[in-house]
Formats: structure tokens, C-alpha cells, sequence
């Protein structure tokens, strides 16, 4: 069902709203590393190979918006239930970081600490 406020936007003359805004994406998207790319390495099924996941993260490290991604995590109803990689964390690194009451920019820090340590 579409709400009021889209179909108003729609109708209106101009421009019409974007793609991201149609399907609900934050603005922060559209600077992602990730845009574009297939879901599967964001979001693997469970005990998928973990270079699958190592690919993932090496692009979350090169992203301008990481931290916003992890913020929308963190923000969500259920974060460390959350499905898929975000900001570079696993769902049990975002429930590791969560219990200690870390912000998402600490989160960050402390798993790119972890992955140079035991790379």
C-alpha cells in the first residue's frame, strides 16, 4: 500500500523521488561501498564460507559511510538480531559490542583491532 505523503510526491509536478526514497533506503546509501553490489556477501547463510564474509568487511573497511551503517544497525528494533554484515560487524559482533555499550564508531574500531590481530 502507498502512503499519502508518496502518492501527493507522485502527483505532483517535478521531480519525482528517487528509488532509494521509494523503497525506504536512508540517505547515507547512496555513498555506500556496497551499493550495487549483490546481497550475498552481506548477507550469507548461515556457516557460509568466511572468505565470503572476509570480502565483505575488506569493502565495509574502504567505505566513506561505515559508520552510519552501523549506526542504522544499532538503531534498528532487534540490532544484534539483525541479519548480515553492517559497518563490517556480524550480528555477533554487533551483540559483543552492544552488551559493552559501545557507540558505532568504537564497535568499529575494536573489530578492525581484532581482524589485524588475528590476520
Amino acid at each position: 500500500m502507498v502512503d499519502d505523503a508518496l502518492l501527493a510526491a507522485l502527483m505532483l509536478p517535478g521531480e519525482l523521488p528517487s528509488l532509494d526514497a521509494l523503497l525506504g533506503r536512508p540517505p547515507w546509501h547512496a555513498q555506500a561501498a556496497c551499493r550495487g553490489e549483490g546481497p550475498d556477501r552481506w548477507f550469507p547463510e548461515r556457516g557460509a564460507n568466511t572468505a565470503t564474509v572476509a570480502e565483505a568487511r575488506a569493502v565495509c573497511r574502504s567505505c566513506a559511510v561505515r559508520v552510519d551503517c552501523l549506526s542504522y544497525a544499532f538503531a534498528s528494533p532487534n540490532p544484534a538480531g539483525l541479519p548480515g554484515v553492517w559497518g563490517g560487524l556480524s550480528s555477533r559482533e554487533r551483540r559483543h559490542a552492544l552488551r559493552r555499550g559501545l557507540a558505532p564508531a568504537d564497535a568499529i574500531d575494536l573489530a578492525d583491532r581484532r581482524l589485524r590481530l588475528a590476520g
